[in-house]
């Protein structure tokens, strides 16, 4: 009977032991220390780099955790036109295309009367602009851009966008 007591008991510390060490190894939430690596990791989008910050504007940098590059989902989410916003009840990052951009309104009338020709271009013309490089497209799907913004050409122009070699 002493030794049933004592399997019995042996046999319950061991069956705790193993729960609590499933259980540790399944959570996901707590602190955990790492080495990381930073060594000037530099990101490129269709050959483009990007600028990688924060919400603020701040430059952020990818690091490296035992072979493992980490990025900046803010800024890799903007490269790619998304938005971005976190909740903080789940913590879940949440990546959503742009819901809607807000329309440029047609001019009533000529804002400037004046106006010539924009490389041989009619000012009015729509033109698409690069969401991730502020480049000015004729064509909206210029070297596979996909996450781009309508706009008139001289509104373009006016705000200093440089023009695609590709297309233009």
């Amino acid at each position: 009977m002493k030794n049933q007591l004592k399997g019995f008991i042996t046999g319950v510390l061991v069956t705790l032991l193993l729960v609590g060490s499933v259980g540790t190894a399944m959570a996901t939430v707590g602190t955990k220390a790492a080495n990381l690596e930073y060594s000037n990791i530099k990101v490129t989008l269709d050959g483009m780099p990007v600028n990688l910050v924060d919400v603020n504007g701040n430059p952020v940098e990818p690091f490296i955790i035992s072979g493992t590059t980490y990025l900046p989902v803010r800024a890799i989410a903007g490269a790619f036109g998304l938005e971005v916003d976190w909740d903080g009840a789940t913590q879940t990052v949440l990546l959503k295309h742009p819901s809607t951009m807000d329309p440029i309104p047609e001019p009533t009338q000529n804002p400037v009367p004046s106006m010539q020709p924009i490389r041989g271009h009619d000012p009015y013309m729509t033109v698409y602009v690069s969401n991730r490089s502020d480049t000015i497209h004729s064509i909206s799907d210029c070297s596979g851009m996909r996450n781009y913004r309508e706009m008139k050409l001289y509104e373009a122009g006016a705000k200093g966008y440089n023009y695609c070699n590709d297309c233009w």
